[in-house]
């Protein structure tokens, strides 16, 4: 399937440059309010797990918020708290002692592209799977024919889901985030359909990767309109976002490897 059917496989340099910008925008954020503090010595309370943000159990893993009016109007999350509680704990530590200012925006823009979600789906193994024993060229054409028709719900993803979010945060319509919550709908209708196909026993492996990539895929962009709008959360969640798209891209390749060397 290419990238102009599944629309995910697409990173522009130009899009790259705004992600880069964000994570200075950040550093300079961090540096800013230090400067505002003058010879305050804030301390930082640090959030349960961090680093583990789990999209189905945040409930558990960080503090309720409070009802307050100021409260609701706050676009902060969970994670974006986490991602902003540990920025700041690592500027304070590298502008220690007299550090220069960039020590300090270095360990912000560290730990924001280094924090890593903790993304749920759920994670197929072969045994998930109905497998046959015939792996004959004839057998991985059928094959390819049923993946076809289980990966139609792709289809239905018309626009890049980047692109998508990007538009969301310039515009703040809530209707891109519900053709992103369609989109992960879509990813799973496949991931249903895909499940209950028949694979020849040597493709196995790669088959699960797909399911597995696309499961993450799909909770990924849950993840992203959940958090969309936190801008700090919105930012640690593009590494994420980019490491599934890649992980779709590299199982989608697998399968093609596959096929190609039955059929060629």
């Amino acid at each position: 399937m290419d990238s102009a059917q599944t629309g995910f496989f697409r990173l522009s340099h130009l899009q790259i440059t705004a992600i880069v910008s964000v994570l200075f925008l950040l550093g300079a954020v961090a540096w800013k309010l230090d400067e505002s503090s003058q010879n305050m010595q804030p301390t930082f309370t640090r959030i349960n797990s961090p680093t583990s943000y789990n999209s189905q159990n945040s409930s558990e893993s960080f503090p309720t918020t409070s009802s307050s009016p100021e409260a609701a109007a706050d676009p902060s999350t969970p994670l974006g708290s986490a991602v902003l509680n540990d920025a700041l704990v690592a500027y304070a530590n590298a502008s220690k002692g007299g550090v220069s200012k960039d020590a300090g925006v270095a360990a912000v823009e560290d730990v924001v592209r280094t924090f890593s979600p903790q993304i749920t789906y759920r994670n197929f193994t072969t045994s998930d799977i109905q497998t046959d024993q015939d792996t004959s060229a004839e057998r991985a054409l059928s094959y390819r024919s049923d993946l076809q028709t289980a990966f139609a719900p792709l289809l239905l993803n018309k626009e890049f889901e980047l692109t998508i979010f990007a538009h969301y945060v310039d515009s703040k319509d809530p209707g891109d985030l519900q053709k992103l919550r369609s989109a992960a709908v879509n990813y799973r209708s496949a991931i249903m359909n895909a499940s209950k196909v028949i694979v020849p026993e040597d493709a196995a492996p790669a088959h699960v990767a797909v399911l597995n990539a696309l499961g993450r895929f799909a909770a990924t962009l849950d993840t992203m309109v959940d958090n969309a709008k936190d801008p700090v959360a919105s930012v640690a969640l593009l590494k994420t976002y980019t490491a599934a798209q890649e992980g779709v891209l590299a199982s989608f390749n697998s399968i093609g490897a596959y096929a190609a060397q039955k059929t060629l």
